[in-house]
């Protein structure tokens, strides 16, 4: 630097003295000149005779893995410093990179050496966190954290007044800290054979003041006098829904602690991120056997030291300080699929149904809720109770999935008919909707009644996931469908209950209820009553009407009663009766006012029945008494 300088102010010198001549200038003048490049030169020496920059060291630094048979710069790195024998204090004549000091880009055999021995001699931070006594001669993370602690130096420049120090390295040290963390919900988990990745423990990782790397997790495993290999047929490390690493559970992957009692299982080759103070959940998952063998209780534990991972200065950080509490799960056999059969909610409620004088009909018997739980289940057959069957109303029973028959079973009488095989799958956690259909004959007799039942363990039978025999449970009765070519259907329109006073002292005894029916007309004109006759006479003064208060507890004063249709009815006032003409709803309203006189009482009103026929003599009347159970109006409770 300071040859460059010097040649520079020369070199102006030289043109100051070629330049001179040609611009007239005096000698006095060019005096001056040369006496200002002088003083420069003199500056120019001063400044580098006080301000002198010292050799930059960075030491000998290490920052991958390094094994037998590479070749890169690192390599030369490494022999370097095993040939420091004076620092080190390692004995690598004739075994290491050359005692001569000689040094490649080859990792061999003799560098290979010279690396077991430094190992060795630091057995107690290098070999101690392996477990092992003896070196390697593989240069991983805690082989580089003693080299670099011994050889990669700091940084030093020096400058007047002033002496500024950094490492080569700008990493920082960190802390692994590792917790239980609970399992989701409570109690015991069990593994039932078949089951795969079944969540069986937690816990909690957390990196402190450095990003930390987790590369290998150590499991322990205890049981009671068998083997975990019997019933498991794999390990998993999970970080949320994503697998990081499974092992397969046969006997090979696992290392005895104790016979029969305690195993270990390594899950190494992760390279799990845990970012600077933040801590992540990870969790280990099960599958098992088909058949577990030994089928009990078995706990998993992460053992102290379990988990190994690396900051980001390239150490090895370790955690627990001490064994965690083992998370318990219990292993079964194959789990049961809990199969539930229930009436549908519009399952037929008792009531009329319209077959046709001239060819068959299908009307809905019974429909059924199929709920598998659990395991997945296959339906290949079962039975239908058929109870009653009056003069051979139906001809066969069938099964429907939807509109898909699965089945179907010939009848003429009544009692079990076993339907024809059939396969449908339904899988655990769902529930299936089937139907139950009546076939029934070209002009049945009218009012004949029809019913089914589903018998309980042999309704529904099938295989489960697993392959075993199973069958429903529960039985379900189905209600009572009267035949007719011509019959009107029911259902409650409106109701209402309103409680008043008598008097104004008598409080809340008054109550008047009503009841909207809605009354449909199927396959030909109906009929209802509008007054009493010697033929049809109620028992209550509510023409069309009888036994409609169901229960008034107590004494009843001023009781009364109307029944009227809406327009859609047309009125034979000669007759006495309402026609509603087929295809037709009418409404019709029963209205009852009563007033309690004795003990405050609850009163309930609904229809008992209902009469009507299908000509204006009534030649016929028809009491219903089935499909109107829910005509009612809300219950009152009445003072006095």
């Amino acid at each position: 630097m300071n040859k460059k300088i010097i040649a520079i102010v020369l070199a102006g010198l030289m043109l100051v003295g070629v330049a001179a001549p040609a611009l007239g200038a005096s000698m006095e003048e060019l005096e001056e000149q040369i006496a200002k490049l002088e003083a420069q030169i003199a500056a120019l020496l001063a400044q580098l005779a006080e301000k002198p920059v010292a050799p930059t060291t960075t030491g000998l630094c290490l920052y991958s893995d390094l094994s037998q048979g590479m070749t890169s710069a690192a390599v030369k790195t490494l022999q370097q410093g095993l040939n420091q024998d004076t620092q080190t204090q390692v004995a690598i004549a004739g075994a290491g990179a050359g005692a001569s000091g000689y040094e490649t880009t080859y990792f061999g055999a003799l560098t290979k050496a010279a690396v077991i021995k430094f190992q060795e001699l630091y057995a107690s931070e290098v070999l101690a966190s392996w477990g092992l006594t003896h070196g390697t001669g593989y240069v991983g993370s805690t082989t580089r954290a003693k080299f670099n602690a011994l050889y990669c130096t700091p940084t030093t420049t020096t400058i007047p007044g002033e002496t500024t120090t950094t490492t080569a390295h700008g990493a920082t040290e960190g802390t692994l800290t590792v917790t239980q963390n609970p399992l989701p919900g409570s109690g015991t988990v069990t593994l039932y054979g078949g089951n795969t990745n079944k969540e069986v423990s937690t816990y909690k990782v957390k990196a402190t003041n450095s990003d930390i790397r987790i590369k290998r997790v150590n499991l322990q495993f205890g049981i009671t006098d068998d083997f975990p290999w019997r019933d498991l047929s794999s390990i998993s490390i999970w970080d949320g829904d994503t697998m990081l690493k499974e092992v397969t559970a046969i006997q090979a992957n696992f290392n005895e602690v104790n016979y029969a009692t305690a195993y270990t299982m390594q899950l190494d080759g992760l390279d799990i991120l845990v970012a600077k103070d933040t801590e992540k959940v990870l969790s280990i998952k099960a599958s098992a056997v088909s058949v577990p063998q030994y089928a009990g209780a078995i706990s998993v534990l992460i053992p102290a030291n379990g988990v190994r991972g690396v900051d980001s200065l390239g150490l090895n950080v370790y955690g627990p300080a001490t064994a965690l509490t083992a998370h318990n799960f219990t292993t079964s056999a194959a789990q049961a699929p809990v199969i539930t059969t229930t009436a549908a909610i519009d399952s037929p409620v008792a009531g009329n149904f319209i077959a046709s004088a001239s060819a068959i009909t299908r009307v809905d018997l019974m429909k059924i809720n199929v709920k598998v739980e659990n395991v997945d289940m296959t339906f290949k057959g079962g039975e239908i109770n058929v109870v009653t069957n009056d003069n051979s109303t139906i001809s066969a029973v069938e099964l429907y999935d939807g509109t898909t028959l699965l089945a179907t079973a010939a009848t003429t009488t009544t009692g079990i008919v076993t339907f024809s095989s059939f396969t449908l799958p339904v899988s655990a956690d769902t529930t299936k909707v089937l139907t139950v259909k009546g076939v029934v004959r070209a002009n049945p007799t009218v009012t004949s009644g029809v019913s089914v039942s589903l018998p309980t363990n042999a309704g529904l039978v099938g295989y489960d996931a697993n392959g075993v025999s199973r069958k429903n449970s529960g039985a379900i009765t189905g209600n009572l469908l009267t035949v007719y070519t011509a019959a009107p259907t029911f259902a409650l329109s409106s109701a209402s209950s309103v409680r008043s006073d008598s008097s104004t002292t008598t409080i809340n005894d008054v109550g008047d209820f009503t009841i909207g029916i809605s009354i449909t007309a199927n396959s030909g004109d109906i009929y209802i009553p509008t007054i009493e006759s010697a033929t049809y006479s109620p028992t209550t003064a509510s023409p069309g009407i009888k036994e409609a208060v169901i229960f008034t507890p107590g004494a009843q004063s001023a009781t009364g009663s109307t029944w009227i249709c809406d327009s859609t009815a047309v009125e034979d006032t000669t007759k006495h009766v309402w026609r509603i003409p087929s295809g037709s709803t009418a409404v019709c309203t029963f209205q009852y006012h009563t007033v309690n006189i004795t003990t405050p009482a609850w009163y309930h009103v609904s229809i008992g029945k209902i009469i009507w026929g299908t000509d204006n003599e009534l030649t016929t009347p028809r009491e219903q008494t089935t499909g109107i159970g829910g005509l009612k109006a809300p219950s009152l409770y009445l003072s006095t």
